[in-house]
């Protein structure tokens, strides 16, 4: 590896547990622990998953996760009705800034194997200070327990809200085995001003169709717009002639025929700055192995 890691805006917690789950005699747990081959110039961080039986009290599996030119930290994970595994985490290379990804495993993978991670949220902008949200989340699905929805924070932007940076959140509801189902708003571009009547525009990626499209503004109850169709994409025309001058907030919520929803959002100040729902390839190569004899 020729180019040194760019050191991560955040204190690094160690080695401490910061997500657990107990389900059908499995116990699972998420940290963080320094990796990385003897003679790098800076070492890295990396998960470490760990699945405990409590009916054998036995460990089951050990796995640390990495990738060669990046950091993973603040892991949250959680299994899903079958037995298959959710995790979110930060991470952050030479190149991207403080994103979210997510990574998992099907109940029949291989023992001591995570999943190719994938961005959920890439980050922009370079941090300010040295402290963010900290930790991620993982929750099932209430009302459809195959699926989990995760959450994680990442560097929005290199704007500064007060002596902090420009910190966002995004959420997504995951389901081994088919493409996450999120929603994203697709105009007017991330920080541009807005008019009179401005076309919004929103897509979703992921669901079955026909959906059903819901648009509130400044967190309100009621839906502003509504609409229906079969195409991945809809828009609407937004009056801002009828708003106070200054940040609005704007909230899309999609659902596809099988009742699944997807939420995404985003925030105006006469411009708006669009909190991306995206799905995106991850970038670099994740790495795992399974614990050496000495751990």
């Amino acid at each position: 590896m020729t180019e040194t890691v760019r050191t991560l805006p955040v204190r690094s917690w160690g080695t401490a547990v910061e997500s657990t789950a107990w389900q059908d005699d499995s116990l699972w747990l998420a940290g963080n622990e320094a990796c990385g081959p003897a003679g790098e110039p800076t070492s890295r961080i990396c998960l470490r998953v760990i699945e405990v039986r409590t009916d054998t009290f036995e460990v089951h599996q050990d796995i640390t996760y990495g990738a060669d030119d990046a950091s993973y930290s603040h892991p949250a994970l959680r299994p899903d009705r079958d037995g298959n595994l959710y995790v979110v985490f930060n991470s952050i290379t030479s190149t991207e800034p403080l994103s979210v990804r997510v990574t998992g495993r099907a109940a029949t993978d291989p023992l001591n194997t995570l999943q190719p991670s994938v961005v959920l949220r890439a980050g922009r902008g370079n941090p300010v200070g040295t402290r963010f949200g900290d930790f991620s989340g993982a929750a099932v699905d209430p009302a459809d327990p195959t699926r989990v929805w995760v959450a994680g924070e990442y560097l929005r932007s290199i704007t500064l809200s007060g002596d902090s940076a420009d910190w966002g959140t995004v959420i997504a509801q995951l389901r081994i085995g088919g493409a996450p189902f999120v929603a994203s708003f697709t105009s007017p571009a991330d920080g541009a001003f807005v008019n009179g009547i401005v076309t919004i525009g929103v897509s979703e990626t992921g669901g079955t169709p026909p959906f059903t499209w819901m648009l509130r503004i400044d967190g309100g109850n009621t839906d502003v717009f509504t609409t229906s169709g079969t195409t991945p994409t809809a828009s609407f025309g937004w009056d801002t002639s009828r708003m106070m001058r200054g940040r609005h907030y704007l909230f899309v919520e999609a659902q596809d025929a099988t009742g699944r929803k997807a939420a995404g959002a985003a925030h105006d100040r006469r411009r708006r700055s669009t909190e991306r729902f995206v799905h995106e390839p991850g970038r670099g190569r994740d790495r795992q192995t399974a614990p050496s004899p000495s751990r």
